[in-house]
C-alpha cells in the first residue's frame, strides 16, 4: 500500500472536490456530500462507502483517498488470515498478500480512489474468512447486509458460497435452508431501498440490441491486447489454473468454485448494467472489477507452488443464541435502514453521462431547498452564470447552470450569455421540501410579444405575457402540487418561435409556512 500510495499521489494531486478523474467519481463524491439523499441510478444505491467518507475526519476528496488505502490494507490483512485458515504456510501467505497489493486491479483502485471497490473487497474477504472459520449464520447475514449497501454485485458472488460450503456437513436441504436464512435480510434490504427510497425511478441498463452489440464487436479487436493482459492478471490466472488441477485443491473448488466462475464474468459485462455503458466497454473498469476475483484465485495460485494441507483446526458448532441475535440484527437493519434515508426525489439523471453537471446539481439542489426552508429566496440569472471546464477555474464549477433542463438548446447548462427557448417547451428545476407555498417570479423578454403557459409537475399554475422590452410576473405555486425534491417547471409557448423568449431571471421565494 505504501508503493501504491507513492505511485498514485502525484497523479491524484491534480484532482479535488470539483475536478475528478472519471464520471463515476463525480457521482460518488456527490453521494458522500449528501449520502442519505439519492443521486443517480445505479450508483446511488451503493451508500456504504459514501457514508464512511462522510463520517471520515477529513475533507471529502482526501477522505476518499485515505479510506481507499485503509480499506485495501485491511483487505490484505483479512486475506492473509483467510489464506492461513485454508492451511497455507506463512511465507506463501505473505507472498500472496504482496501479489494482491501490487496487482493490476488494486493499482486501478488506488489510482481512482473515489469508488466503492476497496470497501467492497474488504467485505468480500471478510465473508470468506467467516465462512472458513465456521461463523454462525447471524454473522454472515450482517456481513451480507453491509455488502448489499456497498455493491449489489456482492449479492451475486457471496450467498451461493454458503450453500456450497455447508452442503457436505448438513446436506443439500440444510445448506439451502442456511443460504435462505443468511441471504434473506440483504435481499430484502436491496429491494426495500429501491421501493421506499426511489419508487419513482425505473432504470435499466444498456439495451442489448443489434446496435450495442455492433459497438461491442467493433471495439473487441482493438481491445484484444488489453483484454488478454487484464484477463491474465499478471500471471495469476495461469498459475491458479495449474493449482486447480492438483488433487489437494478439490475441497477448495467444491467450496469456492462458484466464486471463481461468478467473479470472472461481470468485469466484461458491466457495461451492459449502466445507462450508456457501451462507453466503458473493455476499459480500465474491467481490470478494476477483477479485484473481486483475486481472493478466489490466490489460494489456487499458492496451490500450484506446493501441496495444500487440510485446515488444521476444524470450526466448532456456533452457539444458537449468537446466530439468533445476528439474524435479528440483520433483519432489523434491513427493515429500518430504508426508512432512515431522505426521500428527496431527484430528477431522473440515469441517462446523463456528465459528471460535473450531476455533481453541481446534487450539491445545489439540496442547498436551494434548504435556503427556501430557512425562509430565504433563491434567485438565478442565467446570463450571469456559465462554466466551461477548458477555460474556467475548477472552483467556478458552481456557476454551471444546473437548473436548466431540456428546451434551452444544446449545452445550455455550460454556455455563457443569455438563454432563450429553442423549442416549443422548455423546463427548469424548482427544488423544494414541499413544506410551504412558493412564489415563482419569472423575468423574460422576447423579440416580439408572446404568451407562455406555466406548469409545475404537469399542473398549470398560470400564464405570462412576455413583451419585447422585458416583463416579470409572479405566480403562486401551492405546496399541494409540490413534492420533496426536484420539481419540474415547464414553459409552453403559445405561438412557437425559434428562438423563443429569453429567460432573464428566476426567483423563488417562500410564501407561507405549514
Amino acid at each position: 500500500m505504501v508503493v501504491q500510495y507513492r505511485g498514485s499521489r502525484v497523479e491524484l494531486q491534480q484532482f479535488d472536490r470539483s475536478s475528478l478523474p472519471a464520471f463515476d467519481a463525480y457521482v460518488y463524491l456527490a453521494m458522500a456530500e449528501h449520502p442519505s439523499t439519492f443521486t443517480v441510478a445505479p450508483w446511488g444505491y451503493r451508500v456504504l462507502t459514501p457514508f464512511l467518507v462522510r463520517w471520515w475526519p477529513a475533507r471529502t476528496d482526501h477522505a476518499y483517498r485515505q479510506l481507499t488505502l485503509a480499506a485495501l490494507t485491511a483487505a490484505a490483512v483479512v486475506l492473509f488470515l483467510f489464506l492461513r485458515r485454508l492451511g497455507h504456510g506463512l511465507a506463501g501467505c505473505l507472498a500472496a498478500v504482496a501479489v494482491f497489493g501490487l496487482s493490476g486491479p488494486v493499482t486501478e483502485a488506488a489510482r481512482g480512489p473515489f469508488l466503492v471497490e476497496p470497501v467492497s473487497v474488504l467485505l468480500q474477504v471478510s465473508f470468506l474468512l467467516a465462512i472458513e472459520a465456521g461463523a454462525d449464520g447471524g454473522t454472515l447475514a450482517i456481513l451480507l447486509v453491509l455488502a448489499s449497501l456497498s455493491k449489489e454485485l456482492l449479492l451475486v458472488l457471496l450467498p451461493p458460497v454458503v450453500f456450497f460450503a455447508r452442503r457436505r456437513e448438513v446436506g443439500n436441504r440444510g445448506a439451502l435452508r442456511d443460504l435462505l436464512a443468511v441471504a434473506s435480510p440483504a435481499l430484502a434490504l436491496s429491494v426495500l431501498v429501491r421501493w421506499v427510497w426511489t419508487p419513482h425511478l425505473h432504470v435499466g441498463g444498456t439495451r442489448l440490441g443489434l446496435e450495442s452489440l455492433a459497438v461491442a464487436a467493433g471495439r473487441l479487436p482493438r481491445s484484444a491486447g488489453q483484454i488478454l493482459s487484464a484477463a491474465l492478471l499478471g500471471g495469476i490466472v495461469p498459475l491458479a489454473a495449474a493449482g486447480a488441477l492438483r488433487a489437494g485443491s478439490r475441497r477448495y473448488l467444491r467450496r469456492y468454485g462458484w466464486l471463481l466462475a461468478a467473479s470472472a464474468v461481470p468485469p466484461w459485462l458491466a457495461w451492459a448494467a449502466a445507462p450508456g455503458g457501451a462507453k466503458l466497454f473493455f476499459g480500465s473498469s474491467s481490470l478494476r472489477l477483477l479485484i473481486y476475483a483475486l481472493p478466489a484465485l490466490l489460494p489456487l495460485a499458492l496451490a500450484a507452488l506446493r501441496s495444500v494441507p487440510r485446515p488444521r483446526v476444524e470450526p466448532g458448532a456456533p452457539a444458537a443464541w449468537r446466530r439468533t441475535a445476528g439474524l435479528t440484527v440483520a433483519w432489523l437493519s434491513a427493515l429500518a435502514l430504508p426508512w432512515a434515508l431522505d426521500r428527496y426525489r431527484r430528477i431522473d439523471l440515469s441517462g446523463v453521462r456528465d459528471g460535473p453537471r450531476i455533481l453541481v446539481l446534487c450539491r445545489e439542489s439540496v442547498k436551494a431547498a434548504e435556503t427556501l426552508q430557512a425562509g430565504q429566496p433563491v434567485s438565478w440569472a442565467p446570463a450571469e452564470l456559465g462554466y466551461l471546464e477548458s477555460e474556467a477555474e475548477y472552483h467556478e464549477i458552481k456557476k454551471l447552470r444546473w437548473f436548466l433542463m431540456e428546451g434551452w438548446g444544446r449545452g445550455a447548462q455550460y454556455d455563457y450569455g443569455p438563454v432563450a427557448m429553442q423549442a416549443q417547451s422548455a423546463a427548469f428545476l424548482l427544488p423544494s421540501f414541499a413544506d410551504r407555498d412558493l412564489g415563482l417570479t419569472l423575468s423574460l423578454s422576447a423579440p416580439q410579444p408572446t404568451g407562455l403557459r406555466v406548469e409545475v409537475n404537469g399542473v398549470p399554475v398560470g400564464e405570462l405575457g412576455v413583451r419585447s422590452e422585458g416583463s416579470a410576473a409572479t405566480l403562486r405555486v401551492p405546496r399541494s402540487i409540490l413534492f420533496r425534491g426536484d420539481n419540474r417547471v415547464v414553459l409552453h409557448q403559445a405561438a412557437p418561435a425559434i428562438p423563443g423568449p429569453t429567460l432573464d431571471r428566476i426567483t423563488i421565494a417562500p410564501l407561507s409556512y405549514r
